[in-house]
């Protein structure tokens, strides 16, 4: 029995854009009905603390807190966004929930 998941959210760190003090970008990707949306969550992180398996710092220094606590803000506020568009939208994408995350729809 195959089953799709028809919503989900995964924070990832983009090792391409490694700069030179070894920091790279995270980002949000939502995926919703096999379409995805990116958003960059505005952080820079040390390669070597990034643990991507959980998609979350490792440690519990005050960066990898407050950049923790900055990625759940950042899940909760797309769930909250995606569960709006559920209930006032008939037609859901994955680009309609990253608008309405970020206030432009």
């Amino acid at each position: 029995m195959k089953t799709t998941q028809r919503f989900s959210v995964l924070i990832w760190a983009d090792k391409r854009k490694t700069d030179a003090a070894g920091l790279v970008p995270l980002y949000a990707r939502i995926t919703y009905l096999g379409k995805r949306a990116e958003i960059s969550l505005k952080r820079r992180v040390h390669l070597t603390k990034w643990d991507a398996q959980i998609g979350f710092l490792k440690g519990t220094g005050p960066e990898a807190r407050r950049i923790n606590a900055d990625i759940n803000d950042t899940l909760d506020e797309i769930d909250k966004a995606f569960k709006f568009l559920k209930r006032t939208d008939e037609f859901i994408t994955a680009e309609k929930i990253k608008l309405q995350y970020s206030g432009q729809e």
